[in-house]
């Protein structure tokens, strides 16, 4: 049987990639993006909640849920308000898609997630690790990329810088630096995509080095 899927953040980068990559994946149905604001995203499959993300419990009824994706982020050095964005939202979206049947998770974290680390980022996407792994969905994929870049129309000056490294610099990062390679939005959707439909069940991990082996091959040629 078919599945179905929200997307939470399918405004984003890796969010639409998801959105875009799960309307042509023959294992759903639908997929359902969540969102603060309305998108432009459209597809026969696709269908969107706008909601306020304060007030979650009154944003009404969306149907089924199988899988629930998380792709948020926001660029503000607030603690109070990344913690919030990055960790509490997604508990609190996870829980409310547990009580329309979800069992698989997917997350958007980061290289370095750490809940002793000094960094602000790196503590809290590892307490949402810590705290998504608490909640007794069978799986829950969290993917850990590098820097990610979009497509080359993207004019953000550090996703252009991610996407040139990537481009002219990516023989540099072999070895132990292999992990720091910068990878596309594409790849880090698909991938995450494909683990969480994979045979692997409770807490999974992905690193950034093992992105490529987990996406499937048209994504790794995603044009630079």
């Amino acid at each position: 049987m078919k599945r179905t899927a929200w997307v939470v953040g399918a405004s984003g980068q890796v969010g639409s990639e998801c959105v875009a990559l799960i309307c042509q994946d023959a294992r759903y149905s639908s997929v359902l993006g969540i969102v603060r604001t309305a998108t432009s995203l459209r597809h026969e499959q696709y269908r969107e909640a706008v909601i306020d993300f304060d007030d979650i419990q009154r944003s009404g009824d969306w149907g089924k849920c199988d899988d629930i994706y998380f792709a948020l982020g926001q660029s503000s050095r607030d603690k109070a308000l990344f913690l919030k964005v990055d960790c509490q939202y997604p508990v609190l979206l996870a829980r409310h898609a547990q009580l329309h049947g979800a069992s698989r998770i997917g997350y958007v974290s980061s290289l370095g997630a750490n809940l002793n680390s000094s960094n602000d980022y790196f503590q809290v996407k590892a307490q949402a690790e810590t705290e998504l792994s608490g909640l007794g969905f069978e799986t829950v994929c969290f993917i850990r990329p590098s820097m990610i870049y979009g497509s080359k129309d993207d004019r953000r000056p550090f996703q252009r810088l991610s996407r040139h490294a990537s481009r002219f610099l990516g023989w540099a990062f072999v070895g132990a630096l292999k992990k720091y390679r910068p990878v596309s939005a594409t790849c880090v959707a698909a991938a995450l995509i494909n683990a969480v439909n994979g045979q692997v069940r409770g807490n999974h991990p992905i690193e950034s080095n093992e992105i490529p082996q987990k996406a499937p091959r048209q994504a790794l040629f995603q044009t630079l």
